[in-house]
């Protein structure tokens, strides 16, 4: 995209290319064309570019606080409602979504572990991301997520305990689906279907071998409840050679020219992982479509944070998917230094190939893929950075929140 080298050459025109790290650049890969190009007129205003340093300086330091929260050992101050998780788990059939795997892990979109910020989660990266995602779409999330919450009360606004925020996955999936390998994109808003009535004739009919008798009205055909449904695109998701969240990018890079390929003679099981639909055998696909039903629209996984979900993932992924473990969740005093060191021994151990991937898919929200049958996997390889995925069945205060 010519437009984000040109962002980059307009900070250093301003002086202020000291905000060109990789959670901007990776920002600019997932946003609109038209969003960069109207980030690029305002960063040529001096006078709005100097009000942009310090929301993009926002974007770069609140990212690496937002990604820690998903990794928060602390989980210790709410218990998860097990009435949410059961409801959950019946609507999606007590199968994983994607591969159909028997006895999935219930996972929180967006982390359980976030009800410990709720302060933090209202604002901070969605706020500082207002230039990017739209003031309107923020405060959405921010009442979802970062609301009034009180355990077992029903008057919540936040939605992150609920089944709004769940997700059916196979231990496997939910293990890569942490570390960031794949995402799933929403479609669109969930759909009502008015399921009036089952196909069959509701006129009278007339046999030609009884056209003397009276003719007999069709069998009335009773009205199916209504349902709703949302799509998701399932998405590999590879991660770049960018050593740290903190680190200068050039923003003429390619980001398909710097992903992490496998070493020469140095074997990495990680390559050769991959999903298979366990109802018909068939790999789980770039592309593919998953389609979820229900008879309630709140029992549906929440539009506004799924989308959340995937843009956050393709933006960690994109700046190299480093562990958040490595930096200091309270502490802004990290140096380069330290996290070099850090770093490397994170990035050394995770040269993958993965599942080939278009290009476009940092690019644009919503490329045409056909429907095809949900394939499914049943062993994957490790998403996002070095995340450990427990199980969300266990007892509620080690239940980990789980990213998408």
């Amino acid at each position: 995209m010519a437009l984000i080298p040109q962002v980059q050459a307009a900070l250093r025109d301003q002086g202020y290319e000291h905000v060109a790290l990789a959670p901007m650049w990776a920002a600019l890969w997932t946003i609109p064309i038209s969003q960069v190009a109207s980030l690029l007129e305002d960063l040529r205003d001096p006078s709005v570019a100097m009000l942009l340093e310090g929301q993009l300086t926002m974007i770069n330091n609140n990212f690496l606080k937002f990604l820690k929260i998903y990794n928060d050992s602390n989980r210790h101050r709410y218990q998860r409602s097990i009435t949410e998780r059961d409801q959950a788990a019946e609507q999606d059939g007590q199968q994983c979504v994607v591969t159909k795997a028997p006895d999935p892990h219930k996972c929180h979109i967006f982390p359980f572990s976030a009800l410990n910020h709720q302060d933090y989660t209202g604002g901070s990266f969605l706020v500082s991301m207002a230039r990017f995602w739209g003031e309107d779409r923020i405060r959405t999330l921010s009442r979802k997520l970062g609301g009034r919450y009180a355990p077992g009360a029903t008057n919540n606004m936040n939605i992150v305990d609920t089944c709004a925020n769940m997700i059916s996955l196979s231990p496997q999936l939910h293990d890569c689906w942490l570390r960031g390998y794949f995402a799933f994109e929403p479609m669109g808003e969930a759909r009502r279907f008015d399921g009036q009535y089952n196909t069959g004739a509701s006129t009278p009919t007339v046999s030609e071998s009884t056209r003397a008798t009276p003719p007999r009205a069709a069998k009335k055909l009773k009205p199916l409840p209504e349902e709703y449904s949302i799509q998701l695109r399932f998405h590999w998701l590879k991660d770049t050679t960018i050593p740290t969240l903190k680190s200068l990018v050039d923003f003429s890079v390619d980001p398909i020219t710097i992903f992490k390929q496998p070493v020469p003679n140095q074997p990495d099981p990680k390559c050769y992982l991959a999903a298979v639909d366990l109802s018909n055998w068939r790999p789980v696909e770039n592309g593919q479509i998953i389609t979820i039903k229900a008879q309630e629209r709140g029992l549906l996984p929440d539009y506004d944070i799924l989308l959340l979900q995937w843009d956050v993932l393709r933006m960690w992924r994109l700046a190299g998917g480093a562990d958040p473990e490595i930096y200091s969740f309270d502490s802004d005093d990290d140096t380069d230094e330290d996290l070099a060191v850090t770093v490397g021994k994170t990035t050394e151990d995770s040269q993958m190939q993965m599942v080939d991937q278009p290009h476009d898919t940092f690019r644009r929200r919503n490329q045409g893929s056909s429907e095809t049958a949900v394939t499914s996997n049943q062993d994957l390889y490790n998403p996002r950075g070095n995340y450990k995925g427990d199980d969300p069945d266990a007892t509620p205060p080690t239940d980990q929140g789980d990213l998408a």
